[in-house]
């Protein structure tokens, strides 16, 4: 699990990078001793939505009988467009770890966010900072 305040930096920097503001993008990748470098954060963030986002297309929730789970879980299993979202996952959890320049950061930035915009019908470029606000609010909220 990724901690909330986490999350709100790697949203941060996403607007950061759709913002093109790079005195952000350098403030918010600084990572103190012992710190995880801001791109492996954005690829584990990416992650987590992507698996969020999966599982809210396929229906899966806790709500549902055993056997009608099961069978969204194997349905889901088997979606070709599943399937390259962990593939993407994947390659930017590599991507993360062999370079944790600011440029790897927003590169990674980008494709997640492109990934969340995937999944959203009647996304817009003017639907971008609205939406990244509303991730930050549900991000504060599980706090």
């Amino acid at each position: 699990m990724i901690a909330p305040d986490t999350m709100v930096r790697c949203l941060a920097f996403i607007e950061a990078v759709w913002n093109a503001d790079a005195e952000a993008m350098a403030s918010l990748s600084a990572s103190g001793a012992g710190e995880e470098p801001l791109g492996v954060l954005l690829a584990q963030y990416g992650d987590l939505v992507l698996q969020a986002l999966v599982t809210a297309q396929f229906g899966i929730n806790d709500d549902q009988a055993d056997d009608e789970r099961e069978a969204a879980v194997e349905r889901m299993r088997r979606d070709p467009g599943v399937q390259v979202s962990v593939v993407l996952a994947e390659t930017l959890k590599a991507w993360a770890r062999t370079d944790t320049s600011i440029p790897a950061a927003a590169g990674i930035a980008r494709s997640v966010l492109s990934a969340i915009l995937a999944f959203s019908d009647d996304a817009t470029e003017d639907s971008v900072l609205p939406m990244l606000a509303k991730l930050r609010e549900d991000a504060l909220r599980a706090s």
